[in-house]
């Protein structure tokens, strides 16, 4: 089993362009398409021919906020191709053969001369009357033609009564105003034929709690969708599917097709199962949608796949299913299980995407708010019958509903892939540089000044054994690394390369390469996909002496750190920390040169200030060890599981120390429930002014501190309403401000 990986890359996307082999041709469906309320953006894409091979293609799927600001919910989104069936159907609809002023009217009764109504006339104390509205009536006499109209004229309205009115106003007699001619409504039937498509699911993203973010974020994730090839041909419909209830995101598409051989050739795909499913629902058992499928293997199958995309939503009922409960699936090929996989991610306290306005650093059901789904690919080849059937079972782990909450739905694409030969026998590729890298979805590795961290992946029909490491900064010193294991054909493998990382680079940023080569002792057949360069930046460079500031919540027993060299080894630590207690530890680094890490770890992956629970606020900050005041790092509260920050002391190396801006301001938990803590560090005690105000610019709350540095102000907005709030810091000439969501 493998999983189907995704990477960002910042890449600028342009037309169809000639491709040779290693080139790549670049086509973007939709841009900054709005996405306001639920439903489907469809728009057409121009692929190249079928003449045209690709060994790689890559989505590239950027989510934004529009000018109005992001949505502060976590919906579901979906990009799918709309296959054609080549099956026609037909929709009904029902053409008037008459109507009035444009109205579908079931009986008309009208006159072909004006009429008038009466109305007492408060001027005279008498009757009076005006002439009454007419009314143009189209008439569709012709069946064949039942939109085109056929006659027209105008009508006035008969069968009422006029009154008569006293000197008071008061009614005294009636006058019928009869009608000369009826029109009672009938309708034409119209059949409007169309082609049947079938949506197949590419990549599936959870928008993130955004209420707070800045109208200008965005975010990339990129999926490897090579084996959707015979998809992407010609003029093709890309759906970008929101089911969001709520304005909204944007969201641009771009496809990156890379010339040469593919792995293997896709001879087929087929859906298997598709669709949103009622999970532990006895009057709607999932066992009834996820059926037994019998397929039919063409007779040039060499291989086969089947790919699982799952995601579990709605909570409340018993054990909080579908979303925040784990639970398996199971595969049965042939009437036997042969694979199992766990729905679930327990990663999303390490989520790039942080930190936002809702609750994004619980685990849930195989996604994370502001992440991808994840899609599992489990190969079949191995029970597959070229030219025969092959009977294909999807079940989930027994469960019953209780009937409270929402109800559990599970959201499922299922897709069977039949393939050629693999293309080469011995074929390694570097699939993703995790460390060293700006790459925003590694944003929480990074920068790193040592141990590098790259994906290898074998595309070749050989088991991967062995395979040499070439890697370091471009430009400079590169070390050579023996990588040995067992990879299957498609299987990938996270590897951690030794050594630090000697920068050569006169900038802040520099350029990491690695490439494989030799694949299990034997030269590689394909060589275009052997290397990967990614742009990084450079660790910052600290004092000899730095002192780490960490206020621990009312949860103090969770917190943790440790400081350790480029070997691993532990220099600093503690744990077992006091509730709501601050701890200024000294750390020296004497060694001439040196590259270190600090991680802070919560245990309770909820960070040291979370909205949604009750333990309170704590920060963490490194400071200068000479005794003067000096920020030199401040970290977010609200990360959720660890803090990974590396740095270098004394490197000698032709990088540039920046200057530090020693002000510091930040405002959490962000969004906030009651308790609102301004955390604000000043390199000399300084008057300060606080002012909070709402979205309509009233002046909320208001403090001034004549002697401020670096204690901070805590405020009490429990009984504000919802809403966004504006911070607004004035101390001198300097002014400072933050958005805060207050649920």
């Amino acid at each position: 089993m493998k999983t189907y990986f995704l990477l960002s890359l910042a890449i600028s996307f342009a037309c169809i362009a000639a491709a040779g082999p290693g080139d790549t041709i670049r086509v973007r469906s939709h841009e900054n398409v709005h996405w306001d309320w639920n439903g489907n953006k469809d728009r057409i894409a121009v692929f190249p021919p079928p003449s045209q091979q690709f060994r790689q293609i890559l989505l590239h799927y950027t989510l934004g906020c529009p000018s109005t600001g992001c949505s502060e919910w976590d919906y579901t989104t979906q990009i799918q191709v709309l296959r054609k069936t080549g099956k026609w159907d037909s929709t009904l609809a029902l053409a008037p053969e008459f109507t009035a002023d444009g109205q579908e009217i079931d009986t008309f009764h009208y006159r072909t001369d004006p009429t008038y109504v009466h109305f007492f006339n408060t001027k005279t104390g008498l009757t009076d009357s005006t002439l009454a509205e007419d009314w143009k009536v189209l008439l569709y006499q012709d069946p064949q033609n039942p939109l085109t109209p056929t006659d027209s004229f105008i009508a006035w309205e008969g069968d009422f009564y006029n009154y008569v009115f006293n000197i008071n106003g008061d009614t005294v007699d009636s006058v019928w105003v009869p009608a000369t001619s009826s029109l009672f409504l009938s309708h034409h039937k119209i059949y409007t034929p169309y082609e049947v498509k079938e949506a197949v699911e590419l990549a599936r993203v959870i928008t993130p709690y955004a209420g707070n973010f800045d109208r200008n974020w965005q975010h990339t994730w990129t999926f490897d969708i090579t084996d959707y090839e015979p998809l992407l041909l010609d003029s093709t419909e890309i759906r970008a599917r929101y089911d969001g209830w709520q304005d909204g995101f944007t969201i641009t598409l771009d496809f990156e097709l890379i010339e040469g051989m593919a792995p293997r050739k896709v001879l087929a795909i087929q859906n298997l199962w598709q669709g949103a499913f009622q999970y532990g629902v006895a009057s709607n058992p999932i066992e009834s949608r996820l059926v037994e499928r019998e397929v039919t293997i063409p007779a040039e199958a060499k291989g086969a796949s089947v790919r699982i995309l799952p995601s579990g939503h709605g909570f409340g009922g018993n054990e909080n299913c579908a979303e925040f409960c784990p639970k398996d699936y199971y595969l049965k090929v042939n009437g036997q299980q042969r694979f199992s996989q766990l729905i679930w991610k327990d990663d999303c306290g390490l989520n790039p995407v942080y930190p936002q306005a809702g609750t994004w650093l619980y685990d849930r059901a195989n996604w994370c708010p502001g992440g991808a789904a994840i899609a599992f690919d489990h190969e079949i080849t191995p029970w597959m019958a070229p030219g025969s059937n092959m009977k294909l079972d999807m079940d989930l782990e027994p469960y019953s509903y209780n009937g409270s909450g929402s109800t559990p739905v599970y959201i499922i694409a299922a897709q069977l892939f039949t393939y050629g030969e693999i293309t080469y026998e011995n074929d390694a590729t570097v699939s993703a540089i995790i460390a060293p890298t700006q790459d925003e979805n590694h944003i929480r590795q990074n920068p790193v000044c040592a141990n590098a961290i790259i994906e290898i992946q074998n595309l070749g029909s050989a088991t991967l054994e062995s395979v040499e490491i070439i890697y370091g900064p471009k430009g400079g010193h590169l070390d050579l690394y023996t990588w040995t294991g067992s990879l299957a054909f498609g299987e990938k493998a996270e590897v951690a390369l030794p050594g630090r990382l000697f920068y050569t680079a006169s900038q802040d940023v520099a350029t990491f390469t690695a490439e494989v080569r030799n694949p299990n002792g034997k030269p590689d057949e394909n060589d275009l996909n052997n290397k990967m360069e990614s742009p990084f930046d450079v660790p910052e460079k600290l004092p000899e002496t730095v002192v780490l500031w960490l206020k621990t919540n009312s949860a103090g027993n969770e917190s943790s750190y440790r400081v350790t060299n480029y070997k691993g080894e532990t220099l600093y630590q503690r744990s077992g920390m006091a509730n709501n207690t601050i701890y200024k530890d000294t750390f020296n680094f004497p060694d001439a040169i040196g590259c270190y890490t600090l991680e802070i770890d919560d245990a309770g992956k909820d960070g040291l200030s979370f909205w949604a629970n009750s333990a309170g606020t704590g920060y963490a900050r490194l400071m200068k060890g000479s005794g003067s005041l000096g920020l030199l790092k401040n970290f977010d509260p609200d990360f959720g599981t660890q803090i990974r920050y590396s740095f270098t002391v004394g490197y000698t190396v032709d990088v540039q120390e920046t200057e530090r801006n020693t002000t510091f301001l930040q405002v959490f938990p962000n969004p906030t429930k009651e308790r609102l803590f301004i955390d604000l560090v000043l390199p000399q005690k300084a008057p300060v002014h606080f002012e909070l105000y709402n979205a309509a610019g009233q002046l909320k709350k208001q403090a001034q501190i004549l002697d401020y540095q670096n204690q901070g102000i805590d405020l009490n907005i429990a009984d504000y309403e919802q809403g966004i709030y504006l911070i607004r810091v004035r101390s001198g000439n300097n002014v400072w401000v933050k958005r805060v969501l207050k649920h």
